[in-house]
């Protein structure tokens, strides 16, 4: 009798009253008004940060898988109606799209920091007809952007106004929000710049004897992120097709590639980043100062994730004998620190392997041995123990690249970043088992922070979460023959030129 148009398609759905509920696998769940089977429409779409699978409703709340998100818990209005959009165009078959803006990065207080990344989104933005709709951002002045989502980074503290207008291409609709810019008391000082550009270069060789087809590449890439790293400029050797961002808001371009990649073939995707990254020793800040209750930090990066098992008795009882009455956030970060790196031992067997299995924070805890990410893991889960906002990050590790005679590596590193009240996220390099809170020449490039890069070794497919490297066909039935492989290479700096050197 009708049918509506949904970005993401349908997987999942349940109904209560004149409403149809959709989980649509991109991370949403859109409300259909189906009142009239012949004319149905979209009312509303609820974001979500994972990847909306199943969903089930039960009286005035809807329960929704999403995916290594978790569980999430809606509650359901009857805000969502016809009569605004009747009303509105009764001479009109076409009814207008719907704007909305969220906002994502990292605050202190109830404004954002200066010199860091801001995403702007507009995906709970919808047509109620399904239609097409394109975007217009004004997040300067004078400056217009017409993606989905884009990023921004603020250099000039200030009240700004970010404006996001919607159109179907007939009719628009607007939505605006002011944000406050401020700098803060940087967690860093004696910086020391270096100048220099990266090469991230993945490359997909066919070793088999069918023809690769619809070849698309997913490449993580770095931010600016005040004040460790600016990225100054940035080159391809193919054009991106987009950019995409993932759950956490990590960034990534995305390749297709327009033919197809013949048997004993290798294509090579390769992207150049001209850059500063900074040396710096940690400030001498205040000890006493305490969280906001109000932080949403401490909600979204204290409690459990995958492999963060935080709530494990096991790492609850080390931690709180460990820290006793202690209540600085940067005396307790200390005291784990200096345990994990008195405990563990580095597994350079392990770090051979590539494609060795993660294991969760108790069990390293157990074990006693790690590589990079496994002293990351343990690191996190003890700090959200503790009450103190962790998150993961990874990328490149400049500092062990330049041991290279070549200067060039094929594997990424892990480390964390922890939040301290009043000057923001700061990166702790654990694995390197240097004095805590001394100094940093490591010159790690950060390209992911969040657990991503543990979600996506798990993860059942490659659509249920952004991967990195290759995804294609094959025009044969045999078994696939293809190696993918990653590099990254530093140019215009040497290790002479590092300060601890």
């Amino acid at each position: 009798m009708g049918n509506i148009d949904l970005p993401g398609g349908t997987w999942e759905l349940d109904m209560a009253e004149n409403f149809l509920y959709v989980s649509d696998l991109t991370g949403g769940v859109y409300t259909i008004d189906v009142l009239n089977n012949i004319e149905p429409f979209i009312a509303g779409r609820l974001n979500t940060s994972g990847t909306s699978y199943d969903l089930t409703l039960m009286g005035n709340y809807g329960y929704i898988a999403d995916g290594f998100e978790g569980l999430v818990i809606m509650e359901l209005s009857d805000m969502e109606s016809s009569e605004e959009y009747e009303a509105d165009n009764k001479n009109s078959k076409n009814l207008p799209p719907k704007a909305a803006m969220d906002i994502y990065g990292d605050t202190a207080g109830d404004y954002y920091i200066l010199g860091t990344p801001l995403i702007f989104s507009a995906v709970n933005s919808f047509d109620p007809e399904g239609q097409e709709i394109y975007y217009t951002w004004n997040v300067e002045e004078g400056e217009n952007r017409d993606e989905s989502i884009i990023d921004m980074v603020y250099q000039e503290p200030g009240y700004y106004e970010i404006i996001l207008q919607v159109s179907d291409g007939e009719l628009t609709d607007t939505v605006s929000k002011k944000i406050l810019i401020a700098d803060i008391n940087k967690p860093v000082s004696s910086i020391y710049p270096h100048n220099f550009t990266i090469e991230i270069e993945y490359v997909l060789d066919n070793q088999g004897q069918d023809f690769l087809q619809d070849i698309e590449c997913l490449m993580r890439v770095p931010l600016s992120y005040e004040p460790y790293q600016n990225i100054k400029n940035m080159v391809t050797n193919i054009p991106a097709a987009d950019e995409l961002y993932d759950n956490h808001h990590n960034k990534l371009l995305q390749f297709v590639i327009d033919k197809d990649l013949e048997p004993s073939g290798q294509l090579s995707v390769l992207v150049t980043f001209d850059l500063v990254v900074n040396e710096f020793d940690y400030s001498d800040i205040n000890q006493d100062t305490k969280y906001d209750k109000d932080d949403s930090d401490l909600y979204y990066y204290t409690r459990d994730d995958l492999y963060i098992d935080s709530d494990n008795p096991l790492i609850k009882e080390v931690t709180n004998e460990l820290i006793g009455n202690e209540t600085s956030p940067l005396t307790i970060a200390g005291i784990i620190y200096d345990y994990i790196t008195r405990i563990l031992y580095y597994d350079y067997e392990r770090v051979e392997d590539k494609e060795y299995e993660f294991m969760s924070a108790s069990e390293i805890l157990k074990t006693g041995s790690g590589v990079c990410v496994d002293y990351s893991i343990l690191y996190t889960a003890m700090l959200r123990a503790a009450g103190i906002p962790a998150r993961l990050a990874a990328g490149i590790p400049v500092y062990a690249m330049l041991h290279e005679t070549d200067k060039e590596i094929d594997i990424g590193h892990a480390w964390v970043e922890i939040k301290i009240p009043g000057h923001g996220w700061v990166p702790i390099d654990i694995t390197t088992e240097e004095d805590f809170w001394t100094s940093n020449y490591f010159l790690d490039i950060v390209t992911e922070r969040g657990p991503g890069y543990i979600y996506e070794h798990t993860t059942m497919d490659w659509g249920s979460y952004y991967y990195d490297g290759f995804n294609y066909n094959r025009d044969g039935e045999g078994i696939p023959q293809v190696k993918q492989s990653f590099f990254f290479r530093a140019n215009g700096i040497n290790l002479s030129e590092i300060t601890k050197d």
